[in-house]
């Protein structure tokens, strides 16, 4: 019974006149679950059964318990991961335009640097851009005016931009760009 998969799972109470010690051990070896020595106590066998569909009934609850316990820490883990990401995301980026942050700029500009250093014909270029009297804007048409226009401004930097460019929101009305891949000065735009 216990080598069939269909079966394998029956709880197996062995009732025998043999009442050797190697009897029982040879029984409980093949898998029987308990061991009973004819003649037997029917209260004694009820008993015992009733132990073994005990037993099979919480194995099967603990696998499901288990089972669940696994699905909720995949979940959580999922969940955690992507608040991870979030994170990294929301420390990487700026809130208002969605460009990459001063702090992303800087690990961009320190690849190019550590690029220029293995390679001496790779060239970047970096260059600072900022909005002439924004303060005007902020203080004549209001805050969310000028976050409109930071927005709109940040757009239409990266319309302008190659993919592989990095333009950051460095602070207030501030943007850089870099530029990598450059061979020459002459590639700069």
């Amino acid at each position: 019974l216990k080598e069939m998969p269909a079966f394998r799972d029956i709880p197996v109470v062995m009732v025998s006149a043999k009442s050797q010690l190697m009897d029982r051990i040879y029984a409980l070896n093949l898998g029987a679950l308990d061991y009973i020595v004819k003649p037997f106590e029917k209260l004694e066998l009820l008993a015992r059964l009733r132990v073994q569909l005990d037993l099979q009934r919480l194995h099967r609850d603990l696998g499901k318990l288990n089972a669940e316990l696994e699905d909720k820490v995949k979940e959580r883990t999922a969940e955690l991961e992507k608040a991870r990401a979030k994170a990294v995301s929301l420390a990487m980026h700026d809130l208002l335009t969605g460009l990459p942050n001063r702090n992303l700029f800087q690990d961009r500009l320190n690849n190019e640097f550590a690029h220029n250093r293995r390679d001496d014909g790779y060239h970047f270029a970096v260059a600072f851009v900022d909005i002439d009297n924004f303060k005007v804007i902020n203080d004549s048409l209001g805050h969310d005016m000028g976050d409109r226009l930071l927005v709109s401004f940040g757009e239409r930097l990266q319309h302008c931009m190659r993919e592989m460019d990095t333009i950051a929101r460095f602070g207030g009305d501030e943007f850089t760009l870099l530029l990598g891949g450059m061979q020459e000065q002459g590639d700069v735009k």
